[in-house]
């Protein structure tokens, strides 16, 4: 089980400008693959995440891989499955745009819908189901994702 960060930089002008505002990266993945996790039925690797339609989950990573760090979370293979069932039984779900801005918003008293997410959100829940880390506090970014799982695998 891995965790993918898009670079803001290598991004659009929304991924930059999110980038701009919270740190180095804009966009958060879970991957899982047949190879790290060897009860995950489907082959190579899945890619699942909140993105503008929603939960999703594609065979292939979206850009070029060049264009993303990648946290390996190896230590933790026996929570992979679970991770990954809790991520597919979220797919559908619609994108918390007003929990993307809400660290922009908040001020204004902006509440965001419990049950939807947006990337950096839906991956940490889905860390957290699996016992991987424990529950964040207020608003996360990728690039604060990022920095827990780092200190976490340290």
């Amino acid at each position: 089980m891995k965790v993918a960060f898009r670079l803001a930089k290598t991004s659009g002008p929304i991924g930059r400008v999110i980038g701009w505002l919270t740190g180095k990266y804009c966009h958060v993945e879970m991957v899982f693959g047949s190879l790290d996790d060897a009860n995950i039925p489907e082959q190579i690797f899945v890619w699942i995440s909140a993105d503008w339609e929603g939960i999703r989950a594609t065979m292939d990573i979206t850009g070029n891989p060049d264009k993303w760090d990648f946290v390996d979370l190896a230590g933790t293979y026996h929570k992979g499955y679970t991770c990954y069932r809790w991520c597919r039984s979220q797919i559908g779900v619609k994108y918390d745009f007003l929990g993307l801005f809400s660290f922009i918003l908040g001020w204004l008293g902006v509440r965001e819908d419990p049950r939807l997410f947006y990337c950096p959100e839906f991956c940490a829940k889905a860390l957290v189901v699996a016992g991987v880390i424990e529950p964040v506090m207020g608003k996360i970014s990728p690039t604060r994702l990022y920095n827990i799982l780092i200190k976490r695998i340290g």
